[in-house]
């Protein structure tokens, strides 16, 4: 096991809470929790797809390791670990709070921040001109701005189903809302 499988594999048991809300919710809650889910299971692919990769030239033989743990491993550690951990942050979150568009907050979060450091550390192991940094970096890009799209969407049609109209209210104009 190294970071790029235990990083996919908490970010599958986090995907629990998430089936939680999708399975108890309303419609609403669900929407929320089926967009965080659709980012998770992007960011576990692109995770296990960095680790499946195949380059002989770097790999130890069979039964042999790698003694020296390099400086690029601690950052590698520590890029995977910040985007895991702001996806499982993003999981949980979901799960703690009771409104649909309180838990549309973490969905929206866990498209930009995540993506953006697990793009980052596949940067550092490939270098930012490989193709799989490329990818990385366009993953990241097109999930930070289909789901900052989708959160508006989903914002839009949560106002529309709790206060059945899109203006703000007078209270709301009150306050500069």
């Amino acid at each position: 096991m190294n970071v790029w499988f235990v990083g996919a594999t908490a970010l599958l048991v986090g995907l629990v809470p998430v089936a939680w809300v999708l399975i108890r919710g309303d419609i609403l809650e669900a929407l929320v929790a089926l967009q965080l889910a659709g980012t998770v299971v992007a960011i576990v692919l692109l995770l296990i797809g960095e680790e499946l990769r195949r380059r002989a030239d770097l790999r130890p033989l069979h039964g042999q390791s790698r003694a020296v743990t390099t400086t690029l491993d601690y950052a590698l550690y520590v890029l995977v670990g910040i985007g895991v951990t702001a996806e499982l942050v993003a999981c949980v979150g979901l799960l703690a709070m009771g409104r649909a568009i309180d838990r549309l907050h973490y969905a929206s979060a866990a498209t930009g921040i995540g993506p953006a450091f697990i793009a980052a550390a596949v940067c550092t192991r490939e270098g930012v001109v490989s193709a799989q940094g490329l990818a990385a970096i366009l993953i990241a890009v097109v999930l930070a701005v289909a789901g900052g799209t989708l959160g508006l969407a989903v914002a839009r049609i949560v106002r529309l189903r709790t206060h059945g109209t899109l203006e703000p209210s007078a209270a709301e104009r009150e306050r500069g809302g």
